[in-house]
């Protein structure tokens, strides 16, 4: 259960709460001011809720995993808490690790890798979608490293530190990827939690597939179908300076 706070008090708003970065206080002295409180709720939330999304039938979900591999650059580690910590290089050089999807499931999966940031953002870019065979692993960026780095406003001193949970969600078929994507939030410009559909599945819901007829406006085509069997893996990397 998510449990997001608001303190006001001398015509200022702080949202605390969430498993993400603090974000600034914000003015409330206006509605307008109030509607922007509620919307950085809402971002909030329906990022826990991309984050936090489950199959209640465990059985795909048992098999596939993430793996985060070192490289040269960079240092990494495995905390006590399950976090895997990867450290800049000397002289503030950004870490860099391969990200790799393990499908061990007897069939072919579809499988998204979803990026969650600390300033409540999604996004698929690390692996946008495609099959992996049963006893092979689909790599992130095409088995290019992946740059670790601290968002733009926080500044590269000893003790920084981002998180960022990567989530693969693995299916039959194919998934539509809009109700994924979410960007950073930011008290200066629209949220994205309310621009498009929220992802069904962790309250019982189906997951939908991309399938002909249901974009586009076209004809042709019939309704949409259920993603079948579904699974999510996730792992917690920390990058600190």
């Amino acid at each position: 259960l998510l449990r997001l706070r608001v303190a006001a008090g001398g015509g200022r708003a702080r949202v605390s709460g969430g498993a993400g970065h603090p974000v600034p206080d914000l003015p409330l002295r206006s509605p307008a001011d109030a509607a922007r409180v509620a919307d950085c709720l809402a971002h909030i939330a329906r990022w826990h809720h991309i984050r936090d999304l489950a199959n209640p039938d465990p059985l795909l979900s048992s098999l596939v995993r993430i793996t985060v591999e070192e490289t040269p650059v960079g240092s990494l580690r495995h905390a006590a808490d399950g976090e895997i910590v990867c450290g800049y290089a000397p002289g503030g050089r950004e870490p860099q690790v391969r990200v790799g999807i393990h499908n061990s499931s007897g069939r072919d999966l579809w499988a998204v890798l979803l990026d969650l940031t600390d300033s409540y953002g999604s996004s698929p870019h690390l692996f946008e979608g495609e099959f992996i065979g049963d006893g092979r692993t689909g790599w992130a960026r095409r088995g290019r490293p992946v740059w670790l780095r601290l968002p733009q406003g926080r500044a590269p001193v000893p003790g920084a530190f981002t998180r960022d949970w990567l989530k693969v969600i693995v299916a039959e078929d194919e998934l539509n990827l809009a109700p994924f994507r979410l960007p950073a939030w930011s008290p200066a410009d629209p949220s994205g939690a309310r621009l498009s559909p929220a992802p069904a599945g962790g309250d019982g819901g189906l997951l939908r597939l991309v399938g002909a007829g249901t974009e586009g406006g076209r004809d042709a085509g019939g309704p949409a179908y259920g993603a079948g069997r579904w699974g999510t893996a996730q792992v917690v990397v920390r990058t600190e300076v």
